[in-house]
């Protein structure tokens, strides 16, 4: 985990902090900004529920590179049935995210400018479905070939 988060394993602890609240507050400073209130979310979620969770989120590291973690995690409790700790596993999933990345921007359909030429709104006359309109039959008519444009009959009448 230290690895993936890039910080060093052991953490020198000073004055009242524990070990535990020194790794969550450098564990949240790496956590992309936007992403901190989710995180801290499903976490808080998995300790009120004493179960499982999961979650994706983005990290800024030092060098200013970001990566994609994905965590499972688990709440652990203790012989009163309290959470004594969260364990988990956390994965660095950048190379997939860059993947799925590059497969959307190749499935992406060629938008041609024409394509958005017409931006109107359509409106559909109503007509009388039982009988047909005049207009409607009339149009079905010359569609079919008949050059006069009579109106044919009503499909109940044929």
């Amino acid at each position: 985990m230290f690895e993936i988060y890039g910080f060093a394993p052991s953490l020198a602890v000073s004055g009242e902090q524990s070990s535990a609240s020194a790794q969550y507050a450098q564990f949240i400073e790496v956590i992309y900004p936007e992403d901190v209130p989710m995180v801290e979310a499903a976490l808080q979620r998995v300790i009120a529920k004493k179960s499982d969770g999961s979650m994706e989120f983005r990290l800024e590291l030092p060098d200013g590179s970001t990566n994609y973690i994905s965590v499972v995690e688990r709440a652990v409790l203790d012989e009163h049935d309290n959470v004594a700790r969260v364990i988990g596993v956390n994965m660095d999933v950048t190379e997939r995210k860059i993947t799925e990345a590059a497969r959307r921007i190749e499935n992406r359909p060629v938008v041609h400018p024409s394509d958005h030429y017409f931006s109107g709104r359509i409106v559909h006359s109503q007509c009388d479905h039982q009988h047909g309109s005049q207009h409607e039959a009339s149009r079905r008519s010359r569609r079919r070939g008949n050059a006069a444009g009579n109106a044919l009959p009503a499909r109940s009448q044929m």
